[in-house]
C-alpha cells in the first residue's frame, strides 16, 4: 500500500530494531482502516447516500467512483429528470455503472433508440431498473446487431418491443448465442414454422435467454418420456413456458403420474416385458382417467407444486368422482381451494380442509 511504502522509506529507519517492528505491526494491522479512508471521497459519499455499494465499485475499480462530484451529480440528474425514483438509483448505480463512459448526449440517443421501437418513456424505465446494464450498452455495437437479428425471425418492431419489454436481458446475448436457442426450436430438435416461433417467443420471451444446452435437455426429456416429436412440439406450443420449468420438478411430477397410474399409456409408448392383449389394454384404460393427449393438452400441470397435485387428486379419487365424469387437468389445479371443493370436487370448502389437514403427501 501507498501509505507503507512512504513510511518504511522515510521514518521507520529512524527508529530502534524494537520499535520498527512494533510500529510496523501496528500499522499492517490496521492497513484496511487507511486504505479505506483514503478511499471516502465526495463522490463515494453521494453515491453511498443512494444506496449504491461503494464497496462493490472500488474493488471493480468502476470508472465512476474516480469521477468528481459534479460529473457524477450531473449523470444522477439525467437518470432522476428520465423518472427513475431515489429508492431504485441504487440499483442501477451498482449495476450499470459504465454508462458514465458515455456522454449525456449519448445516453439520450439511447433512450430515444427505445421510444422509436415503440416502447414507452415509463416502459424503457421499467427496463433499466430490471436490466440496469441496458443504459450503459452501445446502440451501434450492442443493441442494433440484436435487434436486427430478432428483425430476421419476421418480428414487427411491436413483437421486439413486447419481447424486450418482459425480457430486456435477451439485449445481453450475442446474435450468435440467440441463433443458437433458435436452431434448436426451428432446425435441430423442433421444427416451428415463423408462426408458430413468433407466438412462443411472445408468450415466453424468457426463451430467449435460457441456456442452449437446458433447452435440449427439455426437448430431450419429452422424447424420452413417450413423446414423439410432434407431441413434444405442441407441448412447447400449448405452454411456451415449459422450456423454462426446472427439469427435476418436471421428472418428479411425471414419476409420481405414472406411479399414480393416472395417464394411460399404450404399449406402443411404453416397452413392457410382456405385450398386453387388446382387452387387457381396454380394461387398464377404463381404469385409467387421463390420456397423453391431456397432458400435452395441459402441460402447466407440471409447473405446480407436487404435494398440491397429490392432496387434490386424493381427495378426488376418495370421492369416487372419476366414476362419474373426468375432470380436466385445468379445472383440478387452477383454480384455489374454496373455488375447488365447492366446485370442482362438489364438496365443502370444510371437507376438504379436514382432509388436507389429514393426508400425508408422499414426497418424490
Amino acid at each position: 500500500m501507498w501509505w507503507l511504502r512512504s513510511f518504511r522509506r522515510t521514518l521507520l529507519p529512524t527508529l530502534s530494531c524494537h520499535s520498527r517492528i512494533r510500529v510496523y505491526q501496528w500499522l499492517t494491522n490496521r492497513g484496511h482502516y487507511f486504505e479505506k479512508k483514503r478511499r471516502i471521497t465526495p463522490t463515494t459519499q453521494y453515491l453511498y447516500s443512494f444506496g449504491v455499494d461503494v464497496e462493490k465499485l472500488l474493488l471493480q475499480k468502476a470508472p465512476i467512483t474516480y469521477r468528481n462530484l459534479e460529473n457524477v451529480e450531473n449523470y444522477i440528474s439525467f437518470l432522476q429528470n428520465l423518472g427513475i425514483d431515489d429508492d431504485s438509483l441504487g440499483i442501477v448505480l451498482t449495476k450499470g455503472h459504465r454508462f458514465v463512459l458515455a456522454e449525456i448526449s449519448e445516453l439520450q440517443q439511447r433512450i430515444d433508440y427505445f421510444t422509436n421501437l415503440g416502447l414507452t418513456k415509463e416502459e424503457i424505465i421499467t427496463m433499466i431498473i430490471t436490466f440496469p446494464r441496458l443504459i450503459a450498452m452501445q446502440i451501434k455495437h450492442d443493441v442494433q446487431p440484436r435487434i436486427n437479428y430478432l428483425r430476421s425471425l419476421t418480428l414487427s418492431d411491436a413483437d421486439i418491443a413486447s419481447i424486450i419489454l418482459r425480457n430486456p436481458t435477451s439485449l445481453n446475448y450475442l446474435p450468435s448465442k440467440l441463433e443458437e436457442r433458435i436452431n434448436i426450436l426451428q432446425n435441430t430438435h423442433l421444427q416451428l414454422n415463423s408462426q408458430e416461433l413468433r407466438n412462443v417467443l411472445l408468450d415466453c420471451p424468457r426463451l430467449l435467454s435460457i441456456k442452449s444446452n437446458y433447452l435440449v435437455r427439455i426437448i430431450l426429456w419429452l422424447k424420452s418420456n413417450y413423446f414423439d416429436e410432434h407431441q413434444a412440439q405442441q407441448v412447447l406450443l400449448n405452454y411456451p413456458c415449459f422450456g423454462t420449468l426446472d427439469l427435476a420438478n418436471i421428472d418428479a411430477i411425471w414419476k409420481w403420474i405414472n406411479d399414480s397410474k393416472l395417464v394411460f399409456l399404450t404399449k406402443y409408448q411404453v416397452k413392457r416385458k410382456q405385450s398386453q392383449s387388446l382387452l387387457h389394454q381396454l380394461r387398464e384404460k377404463l381404469q385409467t382417467p387421463y390420456e397423453l393427449r391431456d397432458v400435452i393438452e395441459y402441460p402447466q400441470i407440471f409447473n405446480e407444486p407436487i404435494q398440491k397435485l397429490q392432496v387434490r387428486f386424493a381427495y378426488i379419487i376418495s370421492l369416487k368422482i372419476f366414476d362419474r365424469k373426468i375432470i380436466p387437468f385445468k379445472d383440478v389445479v387452477e383454480c384455489d381451494d374454496m373455488t375447488f371443493a365447492n366446485t370442482v370436487a362438489d364438496s365443502s370448502y370444510k371437507h376438504y380442509q379436514q382432509f388436507m389437514a389429514s393426508y400425508e403427501a408422499k414426497p418424490y
